[in-house]
């Protein structure tokens, strides 16, 4: 099974959002050692299932959205985006960035006028945490607007669940 170190940038998300990481891994049922500084790996299962608790203890549906503009995040594949030239120069820093920190895969698929995210590991075997896919996807949105240092609108936002609190999304993507 593939592992990966919980990233210290989500854990110091989570502190400035007051919620305490190791409430949350109780919650969760998982061992308090994964925010130590130590030796803490986490599966893409357990970290599904820490999203999911924080999904739970936060009941704000814009959760994982405010959590993206949290402390920027301090990753070097983060900070090779924020400097490319243009913003689809960008989005490869920030696929492989997410590889890295939460060992899931992006692709990006760019046609003439358009470029779409996609997940395309263990989300496509499971249904991933709501959360998980907002601080995603918010994230490269606040990696493109800090980049370019204007306001970023996609054309549109498609996610794949079940739409609900869309006004959230459209006010803070700025799409219809």
């Amino acid at each position: 099974m593939n592992k990966f170190r919980l990233p210290e940038t989500f854990l110091a998300k989570l502190k400035a959002a007051s919620i305490n990481p190791a409430f949350l891994l109780r919650k969760s049922s998982l061992p308090p050692t994964l925010c130590s500084s130590g030796d803490g790996m986490i599966s893409p299962d357990q970290f599904f299932r820490l999203c999911h608790t924080l999904e739970k203890v936060s009941e704000d549906p814009a959760f994982g959205l405010r959590l993206a503009t949290l402390n920027p995040p301090c990753h070097l594949a983060n900070i090779a985006a924020r400097h490319a030239r243009t913003f689809g120069d960008a989005l490869p820093h920030l696929a492989r960035s997410t590889a890295l920190c939460f060992s899931e895969h992006i692709e990006i698929v760019k046609t003439k006028n358009e470029c779409s995210i996609e997940f395309t590991g263990a989300l496509l075997n499971e249904a991933a945490p709501a959360v998980f896919l907002d601080v995603t996807f918010a994230l490269v949105h606040e990696a493109g607007r800090q980049g370019t240092q204007q306001p970023l609108h996609p054309l549109r936002v498609e996610l794949t669940r079940k739409a609900s609190h869309q006004e959230i999304y459209e006010a803070h993507y700025g799409c219809v």
